[in-house]
């Protein structure tokens, strides 16, 4: 394969990730402009160290494994600078629409933790099984098993939060609450 084949399939390839690879980042880094610096470079590192990849069935866990990687060092960076936004603010940053479902996936995961967050976009979002994130993560399995789990307990509870405050009865018996 020449370079300039080489470089159009790396491109290719990124190019079918790269809406998920944006939310990932966008989720951590909470702002788009850093959510595309992050994607930028973590495309750049991949790139330049591709010949490391020795699985190339592994391509997309490892290039997303160096985007998280990238946002979480952009965010202690930036921590202190970082003006955020709702993640429904950035719908318009992509031509693609995205689905409500999306948005309201990462408007969930944004609330996490670091290690919360790696492990649920790790296996919902790019359907990697509890052994893949184990590998990815450099994690014993069950460390993987329990932090989704815990926190897949901790999003059933703030949703059913949402979803309460929001129903007549929910209202109601907050009402009752304050009388």
């Amino acid at each position: 394969m020449s370079c300039i084949d080489e470089i159009h399939a790396f491109e290719q390839r990124v190019q079918q990730m790269e809406r998920k690879l944006f939310l990932s980042a966008l989720t951590v880094l909470k702002n788009q402009e850093d959510a595309q610096d992050a994607l930028q470079e973590a495309v750049f590192k991949a790139y330049l160290h591709r010949s490391k990849l020795r699985d190339d069935k592994a391509f997309e866990a490892w290039i997303t494994k160096i985007l998280l990687h990238e946002a979480y060092r952009l965010y202690k960076k930036r921590k202190k600078y970082l003006h955020t936004v709702a993640l429904e603010d950035c719908i318009p940053f992509f031509s693609e629409n995205i689905p409500s479902d999306d948005i309201e996936f990462f408007s969930y995961i944004s609330m996490l933790s670091k290690p919360e967050q790696e492990v649920v976009i790790l296996r919902f979002y790019h359907a990697y099984s509890l052994q893949e994130i184990s590998s990815i993560l450099h994690l014993p399995i069950s460390t993987v098993k329990s932090r989704l789990y815990r926190t897949l307990k901790k999003l059933k509870n703030q949703q059913e939060e949402k979803h309460e405050s929001f129903t007549p009865a929910g209202k109601m018996d907050a009402d009752r609450k304050t009388t």
